[in-house]
C-alpha cells in the first residue's frame, strides 16, 4: 500500500478521502452489505480472511477462500457500476482485504 501511495504521489495524483456508506449502493446483496460494512468499520486496516469468513458465512464453520474472493470481486464490480473505482478494495495476498481510503 505504501508503494502504491508513493507511485500515486510520483504521478502527481492526489487521492482524496472518500466517505463510504452502504446506502450509496442500492444493488448489494445482504452478504455484500455485511462485507462492505466490515470493510468500512476497519477502513485502512487489513481485514483478515478469518474475519471475512465469519462475516460472510455466519453459521458455517468452514468457508472457501474462493467464495470470499468471488464475493469481494462482485463488490468491486458493484463499486464500478456505481461510478466508484473498485481499486478502493485492495488485496493483501495471504492476509486479507483492506478498504483503502
Amino acid at each position: 500500500m505504501q508503494e502504491s501511495e508513493k507511485f500515486y504521489k510520483k504521478l502527481g495524483i492526489s487521492i482524496g478521502k472518500r466517505e463510504f456508506k452502504i446506502n450509496d449502493f442500492n444493488n448489494l446483496t445482504e452478504t455484500e452489505k455485511n462485507l462492505l460494512d466490515t470493510l468500512i468499520k476497519n477502513e485502512n486496516t487489513v481485514v483478515d480472511m478469518d474475519k471475512i469468513g465469519e462475516v460472510i458465512f455466519k453459521n458455517d464453520d468452514y468457508f472457501s477462500l474462493y467464495a470470499i474472493s468471488k464475493t469481494v470481486q462482485r463488490l468491486r464490480d458493484k463499486f464500478e457500476a456505481n461510478g466508484i473505482s473498485g481499486s478502493y478494495i485492495q488485496t493483501l495476498r495471504g492476509k486479507g482485504y483492506v478498504l483503502k481510503n
